[in-house]
């Protein structure tokens, strides 16, 4: 993968006939200067499915960024090709349904509303997520966390963490720092990078942000 270099951030945009790729707010967004600066460019606009993964050989983009209204299983097993190909690419997923960003993050890729996102947004999104940070929308995370508590916690428990793992699990999820999980929880905040340093290792990730994409991707959430 490119990485970082002269010519910034390379973008691969990507949406079939009957995505948002038609939306006249998504190709505004695609036309904006900022998106062909030099912190970003965009290497390639692919309207065919059936083009994408060839078209990511071909330009070896950063970042797929992609438009869909309903993720198919074309779709996904496109998402799953690139990922295994391409270790170090990141793939955003820009949707206005719930249900397209969920399925897309437990694939292990990010997801956005795409009402929410505005020029400025999108770049800021690109840059985050290509340096591996973690860019879970707060309505998403919301109706997330509803979720979770509908469902049975036995799952938790299989992963063999304890229920003070939970908790602070649960509050990382809430975007909430090792200082306010510690003021929540009335423990130190050395106790509470214990418990984190802990459930990644029982998750096998490198930071918070994997964990909750993992969790995600596991249905534990």
């Amino acid at each position: 993968m490119n990485g970082y270099n002269c010519d910034g951030i390379r973008i691969l945009v990507a949406g079939d006939s009957m995505s948002l790729t038609r939306d006249v707010h998504f190709l505004h967004l695609q036309k904006d200067p900022c998106l062909q600066s030099d912190t970003c460019k965009i290497v390639a606009n692919v309207v065919n499915d059936q083009e994408v993964v060839t078209k990511c050989r071909e330009c070896l983009p950063d970042v797929v960024l992609m438009a869909i209204r309903n993720l198919s299983c074309f779709q996904k097993e496109m998402i799953q090709a690139m990922k295994s190909e391409h270790s170090n690419l990141r793939i955003l997923v820009l949707s206005n349904k719930d249900q397209v960003l969920i399925q897309a993050m437990r694939m292990g890729v990010y997801g956005y509303y795409l009402r929410l996102m505005t020029s400025a947004k999108l770049l800021d999104l690109i840059e985050r997520i290509r340096k591996g940070e973690c860019v879970l929308p707060g309505p998403l995370l919301k109706k997330i966390l509803v979720e979770y508590k509908k469902k049975d916690s036995s799952k938790w428990m299989n992963m063999k963490l304890t229920q003070r793992e939970l908790e602070i699990l649960r509050l990382i999820f809430a975007k909430k720092s090792t200082w306010e999980i510690a003021r929540i929880l009335q423990i130190s905040k050395s106790t509470v990078s214990f418990h984190i340093s802990k459930i990644l290792k029982k998750f096998n990730c490198l930071n918070r942000y994997e964990a909750i994409e993992y969790a995600i991707r596991q249905h534990i959430i």
